[in-house]
């Protein structure tokens, strides 16, 4: 019998005002020999978070008279009560078995709640007069809820002798069902949701009386079989071919023997590049909700892929360069709503259709110097109009550390950058009535380093983001508003290991 227990309390605090957050996470599990070949694994996950001060929605892109609301990066407008307490519970199991033959047969068995209680007041509605700070309103909710999920899956694997040559075989099927209810509460008559002055606003207004509006009871159910082979045509060359056949049932949808398969090929050129090649077929199925609180359709579509692949110093250097396009349907686009339970809603888009390549490489340039950077881009279009706007079309990334020696022996610095594009939406400005369009501007994150190794147990490390202070912000279109992005901030950290 062995076991592993891991427990983390967290009381975080802000740069944004009246806004603090504590976290509790527990986790065990414990590992039974039943016999030489059989093992039993048993667990348990634990996680809450309660927050004070969440906002909600954003801050107004632009004051009433069409200019920039520019709002120091501290400021919240959440109200002091308002809170967005989630948790999580998860129990689960797996059964293994190992055959003579080197075929494994596994059973997994996942029982888990994520829940919410959330009752919450934020200055979002509306733009502010430049001059009396009047013209905002409270979004005003409470949302009490949860998910229960129970999921099982069972397969067996195992390598087998075909044609002189020796490949691997996955077959399983799994079963899930997942049932959501949910009750929203809204302030009895007469609560005053009007804000005085915005740029006065500190969160302190009373709490409402809630009254029950409505309630959301939906079970979702997924079941669905797969086999996956892995084969070694030749000495360079390897096939991954499978299939899935999927059953989805919700509320609203009810499609069953929807067949999801795949195929990809690897081709080495030599002993340090190989090329690649894959096609699969999409069926996702979706936690995003529409304005009436329904589940969007899974999505579905098509993916390809290719790429190069590059290994280096025995495995030590890796990198990957690949391009890629989707073609997707059901594919989750912002309302500007709300879902009943207070989330961003979505609509399902037909047609959409996303091209882009990414670089990447990671590991080890030379003793102790470990780098890790990428390069990503991608446009997603309906037709000839761009959607997902909001992501940004590239993004950079680099880090890397080292590790000194001699007289700074025990001591590692690093540091990295971040790059991201311009992202734009359609906001509304409410000096015309009319729509424009809001972009805003790339920028760069630096971040530092530091740690020091006491010895085999004891390590220290200091964390600097943001390095330069950077101001930047992204934007929420469907709303017309936007968000502040962190500014400097440092983190030491003492890490023991038994």
């Amino acid at each position: 019998m062995r076991g592993r227990v891991v427990g983390a309390y967290q009381d975080k605090h802000s740069n944004v005002d009246h806004y603090q957050r504590s976290n509790e996470v527990f986790y065990g599990i414990l590992e039974a020999d039943l016999g030489e070949s059989t093992l039993l694994t048993v667990g348990a996950d634990y996680q809450d978070s309660d927050p004070e001060g969440s906002s909600w929605g954003g801050i107004p892109l632009l004051d009433s008279a069409g200019n920039f609301n520019d709002m120091p990066r501290s400021f919240n407008n959440g109200a002091r009560w308002s809170r967005w307490g989630q948790y999580a519970r998860t129990g689960f199991a797996t059964l293994e078995h190992t055959f003579g033959n080197d075929w494994v047969a596994k059973l997994q068995l996942n029982h888990q709640v994520n829940g919410y209680d959330a009752s919450l007041g934020a200055a979002a509605g509306g733009n502010p007069d430049p001059v009396t700070g009047e013209g905002v309103s409270m979004w005003l909710g409470q949302y009490i809820g949860k998910t229960t999920s129970n999921a099982a899956d069972l397969y067996v694997s195992g390598k087998f002798e075909w044609f002189g040559r020796q490949h691997e075989l996955v077959v399983g099927g799994s079963v899930s069902r997942k049932r959501w209810v949910n009750n929203g509460y809204s302030p009895q008559p007469g609560y005053v949701s009007s804000v005085a002055d915005y740029y006065a606003w500190t969160g302190d207004v009373p709490e409402p009386d809630w009254q029950w509006g409505y309630g959301d009871n939906q079970v979702t159910r997924e079941s669905g079989a797969y086999v996956v082979g892995r084969f070694d045509l030749a000495d360079p060359l390897k096939l991954i071919v499978g299939s899935r056949i999927a059953n989805y049932k919700s509320p609203d949808t009810d499609e069953s023997g929807v067949v999801v398969p795949y195929a990809g090929l690897v081709y080495d050129l030599n002993r340090n590049f190989s090329v690649f090649a894959s096609y699969s077929t999409i069926f996702k199925p979706q936690g995003n909700q529409d304005e009436q609180g329904r589940v969007l359709d899974p999505l579905e579509g098509r993916s390809y892929e290719a790429g190069l692949k590059a290994e280096f110093y025995d495995g030590r250097l890796n990198a990957s360069a690949a391009v890629f396009q989707l073609e997707q349907d059901n594919y989750a686009q912002p309302t500007g709503g709300r879902t009943p339970s207070g989330g961003i809603a979505y609509e399902g888009l037909m047609g959409v259709r996303t091209k882009g390549y990414e670089l990447e490489v990671s590991g080890q340039l030379a003793p102790g110097w470990q780098v890790q950077g990428g390069y990503a881009h991608k446009i997603a279009r309906q037709q000839s109009t761009k959607v997902s706007t909001l992501e940004p079309e590239d993004q950079f990334s680099v880090h890397t550390s080292y590790r000194l020696t001699g007289v700074a022996d025990g001591w590692s610095v690093g540091g990295g950058a971040r790059w991201q594009g311009s992202t734009f939406g359609t906001i509304t400005n409410p000096a015309t009535g009319g729509s424009q369009l809001h972009r805003t501007e790339p920028y760069w994150l630096l971040d530092a380093m530091a740690r020091y190794q006491f010895n085999d147990q004891l390590s220290a490390t200091l964390n600097v983001n943001n390095l330069l202070d950077k101001h930047y912000y992204t934007i929420f279109s469907w709303y017309s508003t936007y968000t502040w992005g962190e500014p400097r901030n440092v983190r030491l950290t003492l890490n023991y290991r038994f």
